[in-house]
């Protein structure tokens, strides 16, 4: 039955499409029925002749009409969940093909709302085919809750129907169908990604509503703060339309956007991805205060920083961020020629390495933070660059590997070099300097820096 609906196989369809034409059966049956002559004896199972599978199809549709179609729709439901999400999909994959062609069947014997919108969904992957995008948005949802394991192929249909229905101007009739399902996860999901693709559409900028589209994606969050999804799909419109104040200089938005998104993750830090966002948007406010100048921002930015570092100690991510925070404000207090703020400054971020003392990120944050302290006049005393490369050698020795300490201990012994006067006592420590100099080229030839 299952071999008389499926379009006709040869070897290679049969290696891939077997566990789905099989599923609960004897291996042995599709023997049995060769031995009766049902099926022709080759190394896969066929009807022989085409005109034989159509003959075949036509009997089993004529006598057995309701088995035909429970067994066709979840040999539906079984090629649907054979769908790989990948980052730009093609319609390639045997099992799309395959359930691309019982759409007509779907549609002909009236199979249910779900099975029917998975045919539709594997036509709309191949542009020159029409299919049906209202009934992909209204039974996608049922789809998954019968199946979950079909749910990133109707997500994928949905994008591609939501596309479709942009361009045909039915934004508004799409958008009120699934107001009325958001009480099913699939079903605001969707309304969601509706709202999502909408408002990046570029067909959408004939529209004057974009504010109210983004305003009712975000009372969809308000309405459900525990759903990761439509929490996450907000909070990436909010880092486009962020990036886009960034480039169009309009800080007014842009700290309005920020001050949005941060308190969007500030409610579900124990998410790991949301927790390292937010540090990540941190020290990208608290390098744009600097540009602009405006210090007490910078300084309440590290201050949130050191929060969320001490909240969640073991997160490796948040832990680079502070420290990239602290490195960034060393150099901009050595410029200052703040030296009271750049050393309490340097002293937390050696606090915070020497406490993570195998964390690589923090050992070359500290040894840029050295170096960039050389900006400031009182920093170019020979004493404290010499303590430097003490500390730096140190750094060196516990991470040999780290090309950025390396780098910055090269730096300091040139620096060195710069600073020491030229009289002869000092030949010997310049010429210590000059070997020293030269054994790190040595180790590491392919390293320009100490060339």
């Amino acid at each position: 039955m299952r071999l008389a609906v499926f379009p006709r196989l040869d070897r290679d369809s049969w290696d891939v499409h077997r566990c789905a034409l099989l599923d609960n059966l004897d291996n042995n049956l599709v023997f049995a029925l060769q031995d009766k002559n049902l099926l022709e004896s080759y190394d896969y199972p066929n009807f022989g002749h085409e005109t034989r599978h159509v003959s075949a199809r036509h009997y089993l549709l004529e006598k057995y009409l309701p088995q035909v179609k429970y067994e066709t729709e979840a040999l539906m439901f079984r090629l649907a969940s054979e769908f790989q999400r990948k980052l730009s999909f093609e319609p390639t994959q045997p099992s799309m093909a395959a359930l691309a062609s019982f759409r007509d069947f779907a549609r002909e014997f009236q199979l249910s709302d779900a099975a029917r919108s998975l045919g539709e969904i594997a036509k709309s992957f191949y542009k020159e085919d029409d299919f049906d995008a209202g009934l992909i948005l209204r039974a996608g949802s049922l789809a998954i809750r019968k199946v979950g394991a079909v749910r990133d192929l109707v997500l994928m249909g949905t994008l591609n129907s939501i596309a479709r229905t942009i361009k045909e101007h039915k934004l508004e009739a799409c958008l009120q169908e699934l107001r009325k399902r958001q009480q099913l996860s699939e079903g605001r999901h969707m309304l969601a990604y509706v709202l999502m693709v909408a408002l990046e559409t570029k067909e959408q900028n004939k529209f004057d509503n974009r504010d109210v589209l983004l305003e009712e994606l975000r009372e969809l969050q308000q309405a459900w703060p525990d759903d990761d999804d439509i929490r996450r799909i907000l909070a990436e419109r909010l880092l486009k339309m962020l990036d886009a104040a960034k480039a169009e200089n309009d800080l007014e938005q842009r700290d309005a956007l920020f001050d949005e998104l941060h308190g969007l993750q500030q409610g579900w830090l124990d998410n790991e991805g949301l927790r390292d966002a937010l540090a990540c948007s941190l020290f990208s406010a608290l390098r744009e205060a600097k540009e602009e100048n405006n210090l007490h921002r910078r300084d309440k930015l590290l201050k949130e920083l050191r929060k969320l570092e001490q909240a969640w100690p073991n997160d490796s991510n948040v832990r680079e961020q502070l420290a990239r925070g602290l490195g960034y404000t060393v150099k901009s207090a050595a410029a200052e020629n703040n030296p009271e703020l750049r050393d309490a400054l340097l002293e937390e971020l050696r606090t915070l390495q020497q406490a993570w003392p195998n964390d690589s990120n923090l050992a070359t944050n500290l040894a840029i933070a050295l170096v960039m302290t050389f900006r400031a006049k009182e920093d170019n005393h020979l004493d404290r660059v010499n303590a430097i490369l003490e500390e730096l050698e140190k750094l060196h020795q516990a991470h040999p590997h780290d090309g950025n300490v390396r780098e910055c201990l090269a730096l300091t012994v040139k620096k060195i070099l710069e600073l020491l006067p030229k009289e002869n006592n000092n030949l010997e420590r310049r010429n210590a300097l000059l070997d020293r100099l030269r054994k790190l080229q040595q180790a590491w030839p392919d390293d320009a820096t100490r060339a």
